[in-house]
């Protein structure tokens, strides 16, 4: 009896915690943290770029099907953009379907994750574990807006989860999901390109010298990793210039770049990121979109449980060392190793550039919270623990969700190179609607942000929209950006204004036309 209640407890606490999980995901996904009609430059570019692919299979500069997007010229990660075109050719777009392909990455990896912890430690460790992801800030604040590096969080649990079932199921067509899932990593962010195949060899070393791992089992493994690292490799060749760039038979575009990031790791970086990366890693950095000082990246209040996780942790594979037996959180000691040591050589490492690291110190906090909570009353200290984290978690989500708060200069303010206002889009949307095959003219004011931003939520193919072009030369799939010789005032024309231009709205309107104002900044003038 004792063990049904105990199931039926455990089944209660995971729904509860998915619940808060997915309601915190999916509460204002298309408002925070940028506001309303707000989308940051990143997710624009590959918004776009979802759009191109999932109807032309090209992206904004005609490449086909590219294993690394070129986007603003310097390189944008791959997968999050091939997910959203999946998202946006069976849904369309909006700010909230381009946001949701982090939720359902996020989703899969605490479910990951609860399978993961309970392998290494029990059921109710992995229902803490849960717990966390749902209320820690670098996991919250990265799962509810589209920032491609930020995958690197959810395809690591994933990814680890299923190594450990492999390891110690041994079953084959587990070895063959980790190295796929592991191969997927490579496309979430660049930075995976070092840790994951140095992780991946030091782990197959370690079950070689147990004796855990037979060759078919580390072939199914390693091709998978292996094929799907070959593209990343031949285009980080061509961006070096070791390589032409050159098309895959028309299949996939490998393309040049006028400025290659590869100085952004360097051994020049490694005395003054020894103290610098601390203050990233469980403080904040510069940008209040990835964190906020007052709360930590983790919440303060897990920095003791993740030192004591990985003292015990560390302590029980030295156990398992003397008896020659395999500890499975050596894994995890070695992914950590690996990403911790790596990022001492990356420039500027702030929240989104470390967001590989987290996983393990997110397991490290249960094992802490585990250890303690066996050597005191195990019900009060859960209790007390319990509280402490959610008035965390409710002062946090107050901040959060607080629609001023986003809106304030901290948050970069409107009209920064961070920031892009899709308002416009959304309103040429509307006016292209309203015009039903009639001619629409945007008077707006220049800013290239806003064209990209017309071109996708007008729906213009890349073929039409071409980055090279001259603003004023642009037409957005039936939205021509540019001031007409002379008002056409026989209702043929629909006009999208910007109010800045409200002499010419007062003018139409005198003359008869409707005035359309959804969007405060923009009127739609028609008849």
């Amino acid at each position: 009896m004792g063990n049904r209640k105990e199931r039926v407890f455990l089944v209660t606490s995971v729904i509860l915690i998915l619940t808060v999980f997915f309601t915190t995901r999916l509460y204002k996904l298309d408002e925070v943290p940028f506001g309303t009609h707000w989308m940051h430059i990143d997710e624009l570019g590959a918004a776009y770029d979802a759009f191109c692919i999932s109807e032309y299979g090209v992206d904004q500069f005609l490449y086909h099907m590219p294993v690394y997007f070129k986007c603003f010229g310097e390189g944008q990660n791959a997968l999050y953009t091939y997910l959203a075109a999946i998202v946006f050719k069976l849904a369309g777009i909006s700010i909230f379907k381009f946001r949701l392909v982090a939720v359902i990455c996020a989703t899969a990896a605490i479910i990951a994750l609860y399978f993961l912890t309970a392998r290494l430690l029990d059921r109710w460790s992995a229902v803490v574990a849960m717990a966390l992801m749902t209320i820690m800030p670098v996991f919250l604040m990265s799962e509810h807006w589209g920032l491609e590096a930020y995958l690197m969080m959810s395809f690591v649990i994933m990814s680890m989860s299923l190594q450990i079932h492999a390891i110690t199921t041994g079953k084959p067509i587990l070895y063959f999901l980790t190295g796929m899932f592991w191969g997927l990593t490579l496309y979430t962010y660049a930075l995976s390109y070092i840790i994951v195949p140095i992780f991946f060899l030091i782990s197959f070393a370690v079950l070689i010298v147990y004796k855990k791992l037979n060759i078919r089992n580390a072939m199914l493994a390693g091709i998978p990793l292996l094929i799907l690292s070959f593209p990343l490799l031949i285009q980080q060749f061509v961006m070096m210039g070791l390589i032409q760039p050159f098309s895959f038979y028309g299949i996939v575009d490998f393309w040049d770049t006028t400025h290659y990031r590869g100085h952004d790791i360097s051994t020049k970086f490694f005395i003054e990121n020894l103290t610098k990366s601390f203050w990233y890693i469980y403080v904040a950095d510069h940008r209040p979109y990835d964190a906020n000082p007052a709360y930590g990246n983790m919440y303060y209040i897990s920095i003791p449980f993740i030192l004591i996780g990985m003292f015990t942790s560390a302590k029980s594979i030295k156990g398992g060392l003397k008896t020659g037996t395999l500890n499975l959180w050596i894994f995890n000691w070695i992914y950590f190793i690996v990403a911790r040591l790596f990022l001492l050589f990356v420039k500027e490492p702030n929240v989104n550039r470390v967001n590989g690291i987290y996983p393990a110190y997110l397991l490290f906090a249960v094992y802490g919270i585990k250890f303690v909570s066996e050597r005191i009353n195990k019900k009060t200290f859960y209790i007390v623990i319990g509280v402490v984290y959610a008035v965390c978690f409710l002062s946090f989500s107050r901040y959060f969700y607080s629609y001023d708060g986003l809106q304030s200069d901290a948050f970069g303010g409107n009209g920064t190179s961070l920031d892009c206002d899709i308002q416009a889009a959304e309103a040429a949307a509307l006016a292209k609607k309203i015009a039903m095959g009639r001619q629409v003219y945007a008077l707006l004011n220049d800013g290239w942000q806003r064209h990209l931003s017309i071109a996708l939520y007008t729906e213009t193919s890349p073929y039409k929209f071409n980055r090279d072009h001259e603003p004023q030369d642009r037409s957005f799939n039936g939205v021509e950006w540019s001031m007409p010789d002379g008002l056409d005032l026989t209702g043929n024309t629909v006009y999208l204004i910007d109010n800045n231009l409200g002499h010419i709205t007062s003018y139409l309107s005198g003359e008869g036309f409707n005035v359309d104002i959804t969007y405060p900044d923009y009127t739609v003038v028609y008849r």
